[in-house]
């Protein structure tokens, strides 16, 4: 029974769902069956206990907990967990139905005209239609709410015989509504595929976005809806990259331009994607060698974070807090961006809060070259992420190089290079910190004065093109 499907369910219960979820069970509308409730009490006591899991949920224990005194049958149990499975399914359906008011107000709207309540059904969908008038937000959601709101208007309108001169109205802004969110929905998707397409060999396509995006070109009234704007303007900035420079810098600026203005009309997640991809856009025009977007990226970043943007339930991620550091210190904002690692590094994930809050000290003592405070620091990080470690011990060797502790050094150089043999899936990484430790190895064995053989050295730090840290390790060679 441990890997059956309703485990499998169970297992994904928060203390609240359980506490939930048995008031569920309990309710004679949903479940009339006590054997029921008793294989969620059971289940409810024993899941928390993995020690005793194994044995306490065998089936015939289970069966024997449920069924007292009776013998085991296979059919009979197997008809009961589908039915507790079955009650947690619709409970999950329960509560994202009650996360959702405004759809459950076009329920009742559609339940209220179905019942034939014309007054009651009227209160409603005007109540309904205020509430969104009223709400800050204007996303693709928006649209799709008022889509189905003007749709049950219309099939009311539709079964009233003194209302029909109306109805073509009503149609019309029932198609209006169904395009906004229509057009809306497939520019977000394809900025989503634009963004694979940078990660992935595999084509993505999407049926009439090219003619979408034409039509969208030529209809200010639709360039004018917010969730339509913002989404027009990060794909054609996005797509123009390679072929129209200009024409993408254009959409860019008119993307930022969006969400100041309209920033407050999506919802956390939502602005938290769209930043996301105007952030992606300035990192691949920095790495097409345009620093000027260095800027750009970190002005995102701290409106974001005046926005609460980059906050997900009160986190922020060490992805997010490592960015903003590095932009920071790029730009030589070293006294701000060491306000930034102290004021934040509450907000960081709780198992990882220490280690990047270290890390990211770390890296800004670094770029001060104050490698003995880098140093004390970098000694006591150890990430789960491969890529900040080795990070972190490349940081840690110059340190070591730099203040002379040679011994400490040839350990280092050691350990990091099995931590590099032991990697399966670094891909160039791994040939530039080989490349990086074994350069260093030469180096340590030529002396300063042997200017001849340090020549031939940095030639060949210069020909080789996989080299972690060769602006800095040529300046070793050719001082």
């Amino acid at each position: 029974m441990n890997n059956s499907v309703l485990l499998q369910y169970c297992r994904r219960l928060q203390a609240k769902d359980w506490r939930e979820l048995d008031k569920f069970v309990r309710s004679p509308y949903f479940n009339q069956r006590e054997d029921v409730v008793r294989l969620l009490e059971h289940l409810r006591e024993q899941l928390p206990r993995p020690s005793r899991g194994g044995t306490a949920l065998q089936k015939e224990r289970v069966y024997a907990v449920v069924y007292p005194g009776e013998a085991y049958a296979e059919k009979r149990f197997r008809y009961l967990l589908s039915a507790l499975l079955q009650l947690i399914k619709r409970y999950f359906v329960q509560r994202e139905v009650e996360a959702d008011p405004p759809q459950q107000q076009v329920h009742l709207c559609c339940a209220l005209r179905r019942r034939r309540m014309e007054r009651q059904f009227q209160q409603e969908l005007d109540q309904a239609y205020k509430r969104l008038a009223k709400g800050q937000l204007r996303n693709p959601q928006y649209h799709y709410q008022q889509y189905l709101l003007k749709l049950e208007e219309a099939r009311y309108t539709n079964t009233t015989l003194d209302h029909r001169r109306s109805g073509a109205e009503l149609l019309e802004g029932v198609g209006n509504a169904l395009t906004a969110f229509y057009i809306a929905e497939l520019l977000r998707h394809g900025c989503d595929i634009l963004a694979l397409r940078s990660l992935q060999s595999h084509r993505y396509d999407l049926d009439f976005l090219e003619e979408v995006l034409r039509h969208v070109s030529q209809s200010e009234a639709l360039r004018r809806v917010p969730a339509v704007q913002i989404y027009y303007h990060s794909y054609r900035a996005i797509a123009a990259l390679d072929a129209e420079e200009a024409a993408s810098e254009g959409h860019f600026q008119a993307l930022k331009a969006g969400v100041q203005a309209h920033g407050a009309a999506f919802g956390a997640t939502e602005i938290r994607d769209i930043y996301t991809l105007a952030v992606n856009y300035c990192i691949q025009r920095l790495n097409r060698g345009d620093r000027a977007y260095i800027r750009e990226a970190f002005a995102l970043y701290q409106s974001g974070l005046a926005r609460e943007v980059w906050l997900e339930n009160g986190v922020l991620s060490g992805y997010t807090y490592k960015n903003i550091a590095r932009l920071g210190i790029a730009l030589e904002e070293e006294a701000w961006v060491a306000q930034f690692i102290e004021d934040y590094r509450h907000y960081l994930p709780r198992r990882e809060r220490e280690q990047y809050w270290h890390y990211n000290l770390a890296y800004l003592y670094f770029q001060k070259r104050d490698y003995h405070n880098a140093m004390q620091l970098l000694r006591e990080i150890e990430f789960r992420d491969v890529l900040n470690n080795l990070d972190t011990r490349r940081m840690l060797l110059r340190c070591y190089y730099e203040l002379n502790e040679l011994y400490a050094l040839e350990y280092l150089l050691d350990s990091f290079q099995k931590y590099i043999q032991r990697q399966k899936a670094i891909g160039y990484h791994k040939n530039n910190y080989l490349n990086l430790i074994r350069f260093v190895r030469k180096k340590l064995q030529v002396a300063d004065s042997n200017r001849e053989a340090l020549g031939r050295l940095a030639r060949e730090v210069e020909q080789t093109e996989q080299v972690a840290e060769k602006v800095w390790l040529l300046e070793q060679l050719k001082r």
